[in-house]
C-alpha cells in the first residue's frame, strides 16, 4: 500500500512538473494566465521562468537587465556595463542563463541589486569609487501585439518591443580601500 501511494505521488509530482514546463513559454495563453498562480512560483523557484528564450536557438537580450558606471573618486566613468553581459561564447548558453537567472533575482529587491552587484564592480574595475545602478526593462511584445504588427520596415518607436522603462536603484561607494 505504502509503495502504491509513493509511486502516485512521484506521478503526479512529475506531471506537474511536464505541464509547467509546456506552459511556461505561453504564459499570455488561456491555459498560462490561469495556471500561473500555481505554475510562476514553481518556475521562477528552479530559475525557468525565462520564456523569451524557450524555443529560441538565439533569442537575443533578455527583456531585463542591471545597468552600471564604476566612477573613480572625482567622479568621472570608469565603466559603463550591463548585467547580464551581452553575448556568450560557449555553444550550450549555459553560462548566460545562469547569469540571467542571477539578474532576474536581482531584479526582484533594489537592496539585492546593490548587495550583489556593487562588491562584483568595485572588484572587476580597478580604481572604482562608487557606483551607479539602475533597472533597465525591455517589454516584449505579446504574441497578438507579434501577429498584428506592420511589416518588416515598417515599425516606428512606439512598437512594443522597443518600449523600455529604467528605475535608478543606487549610488553607492565602494567602502575603504588600501591603497
Amino acid at each position: 500500500m505504502r509503495g502504491w501511494f509513493t509511486r502516485c505521488l512521484l506521478s503526479l509530482v512529475i506531471v506537474f512538473h511536464f505541464c509547467a514546463i509546456m506552459i511556461a513559454p505561453n504564459f499570455d495563453s488561456f491555459l498560462g494566465s490561469r495556471s500561473a498562480f500555481i505554475t510562476q512560483p514553481y518556475l521562477n523557484f528552479f530559475g525557468l521562468m525565462a520564456s523569451w528564450g524557450f524555443f529560441a536557438p538565439d533569442p537575443g537580450p533578455p527583456p531585463i537587465q542591471i545597468e552600471y558606471a564604476a566612477l573613480d573618486r572625482v567622479g568621472h566613468t570608469l565603466e559603463t556595463g550591463t548585467w547580464p553581459p551581452p553575448g556568450e561564447s560557449l555553444y550550450f548558453r549555459e553560462q548566460q542563463n545562469r547569469r540571467i537567472t542571477a539578474a532576474r533575482v536581482m531584479f526582484m529587491s533594489d537592496t539585492r541589486t546593490e548587495k550583489m552587484m556593487v562588491p562584483y564592480i568595485c572588484n572587476k574595475v580597478a580604481g572604482t569609487w562608487s557606483v551607479q545602478l539602475w533597472k533597465t526593462v525591455r517589454y516584449q511584445p505579446s504574441f497578438s501585439e507579434i501577429t498584428h504588427a506592420p511589416k518588416a520596415g515598417k515599425q516606428d518607436e512606439s512598437t512594443p518591443a522597443r518600449q523600455m522603462e529604467r528605475q535608478w536603484v543606487a549610488d553607492t561607494f565602494c567602502g575603504p580601500k588600501a591603497t
